[in-house]
Order: C-alpha cells, then sequence, then structure tokens
C-alpha cells in the first residue's frame, strides 16, 4: 500500500470533482518526485550492449562529490575578468610609482600592512585625522591617475 494516500474531495459538478482529483494527483506525483525519486541512484543494465549504466541521484552531498575529485567550475572569475583584474593591478602600481615616498608609505601601511589609521598614528606620531585627511588625497590623487 502506497505511504501517499489522495483525498478525494466532491465539490459540486463532476467536471469539478475531475478537476480537482487531477490538480491533487499532480501535486502528490510531484511531493513522490521530490521526496524519492531525486533522490534515487538508478542502475541500467544494457544486455545487448553488455554495458551496465550508472546514473546518480541528481540531489548529490558535497561530501560524495569531494570523495569522487569532481571539479567545480569557479563560474565569479572568468578568463577575460582575470586579464581585465591583472591589468587594473599592473596600472595601478605603476601609479603607485608615481606617488611620492611618504604618500606610497602611507598607502602600503594602511592597504598592504593592513594597519588601521590610529596604528599608525600611534607610530608615526601624526594625529590620526592627519592620517585619514591624507589617505583621502592620496586616494583621490591615485584615481586620478588610474582614470588618465
Amino acid at each position: 500500500m502506497s505511504r501517499y494516500k489522495i483525498k478525494q474531495y466532491v465539490i459540486g459538478t463532476k467536471n469539478k470533482e475531475k478537476e480537482i482529483n487531477k490538480v491533487i494527483n499532480h501535486y502528490a506525483r510531484k511531493e513522490r518526485y521530490m521526496e524519492h525519486d531525486l533522490k534515487r541512484e538508478v542502475m541500467v543494465i544494457d544486455s545487448e550492449k553488455e554495458k551496465v549504466f550508472f546514473y546518480p541521484s541528481r540531489e548529490d552531498s558535497f561530501e560524495r562529490l569531494c570523495d569522487l575529485n569532481e571539479q567545480f567550475v569557479d563560474e565569479s572569475s572568468s578568463t577575460e575578468s582575470l586579464v581585465e583584474n591583472k591589468m587594473m593591478k599592473e596600472k595601478l602600481r605603476k601609479c603607485l610609482l608615481l606617488l611620492s615616498f611618504a604618500e606610497r608609505s602611507l598607502i602600503e601601511a594602511l592597504y598592504y600592512q593592513e594597519k588601521t589609521e590610529r596604528e599608525l598614528s600611534k607610530e608615526t606620531g601624526v594625529h590620526y585625522s592627519t592620517i585619514h585627511s591624507r589617505k583621502k588625497k592620496i586616494l583621490e590623487k591615485l584615481k586620478k591617475l588610474l582614470e588618465n
């Protein structure tokens, strides 16, 4: 006996009754598909070709795919975007070389060494608001250099 029991609803005429039962049957089948069919692995034996075909379930676990050494494509980084990023990094490097030593040192400390403005303030003895305003001016300068 199936564990999916379909309730019969009778409303008005025979045509509406058939229509309602058709919709109920459709959604009951959809539920069986989602709960069972997607999770079932299938093995098909082709006796004519003497081959066995294995079709894994369509709902697969990440762990099983890793065990099988499946490769995942990184859709976020296309070749075009990788080249574009590389070109932008190269342009940024060239623009950084156009900055003065003090400007470049400030940017390197804040962005490459990941120091905060307050940490840099304690190290250099310059007030953190001064460091912040210098950083903003340098970033504006870099923006203009990158646009040219």
